[in-house]
């Protein structure tokens, strides 16, 4: 009772030092506004289960590049600049595991982000009468793109712990996946036709898979983004774990 009640008001700490007024208030509407560009897409009739795809990309979609930048800024930003200022050893005199101190901190910066963009999003297509299908595999896409790329953000801030250092490799690395992987899988997907190396290439950027089901209908492109998913979600487990690892074994 007494640790369940000593865990809260460390939860509570968290929380207040990510989102204190006004974050929220600033963040939850902008979602919301954020995805009244999606009917932009959606222009043209001919073209509207291929453009609802187009327009729930990371980048093009104002919402989704938003909770990419909230989890960015918490975990380099907060949680990163404890490791880096070695200030967590404060948090660590607390009655509290580094175990629970880890899985708060990946709650709190990448959980929270995710809850409100998905409810934000399931609102906003509900409402728009674009909830199909489509918009749910992109869904699907995007919440396990965010556990991968966070999964890399954890490892690197106990890697390189610099928060500079971090914010440049981070978005290095991860555009060069998201850009030059999509690339790979677009050229994978037209001109192999090999389910296993298209899924498994998909890692770098199941999004393309996604389009591709818009564009034809074609259901290798359902079954490739399964692989894709299931072995992003498997691969992005295995690098929190390192992360984990290298938290908990860290000197103080």
């Amino acid at each position: 009772m007494i640790y369940s009640r000593q865990l809260l008001n460390f939860t509570k700490l968290v929380l207040r030092e990510r989102y204190r007024d006004p974050t929220l208030q600033l963040v939850i509407p902008t979602l919301l506004v954020g995805n009244i560009f999606i009917p932009v897409f959606l222009a043209d009739d001919q073209f509207k289960v291929y453009a609802l795809a187009l327009s729930m990309i990371p980048v093009l979609n104002t919402a989704e590049t938003l909770t990419f930048a909230l989890v960015l800024r918490n975990v380099i930003f907060v949680f990163g600049d404890h490791i880096y200022t070695n200030s967590v050893v404060s948090f660590l005199m607390l009655p509290v595991s580094r175990r629970s101190y880890f899985l708060t901190s990946l709650l709190s910066d990448v959980g929270i982000p995710y809850v409100l963009w998905l409810l934000t999003t399931l609102l906003y297509l509900w409402g728009s009468g674009t909830l199909n299908v489509i918009s749910e595999l992109a869904i699907l896409s995007f919440t396990v793109g965010l556990l991968f790329s966070s999964s890399i953000l954890f490892l690197l801030v106990m890697s390189l712990r610099n928060p500079g250092t971090v914010t440049i490799s981070s978005l290095l690395l991860l555009g060069g996946i998201f850009g030059f992987g999509g690339l790979g899988v677009y050229y994978l997907a037209i001109s192999v036709h090999n389910l296993w190396i298209t899924g498994l290439a998909g890692i770098m950027n199941p999004f393309i898979l996604d389009l591709g089901y818009g564009a034809t209908f074609k259901l290798e492109f359902i079954y490739e983004l399964v692989i894709a998913l299931i072995a992003e979600s498997l691969l992005s487990i295995l690098i929190l774990s390192f992360a984990y690892r290298m938290f908990r074994e860290m000197e103080t």
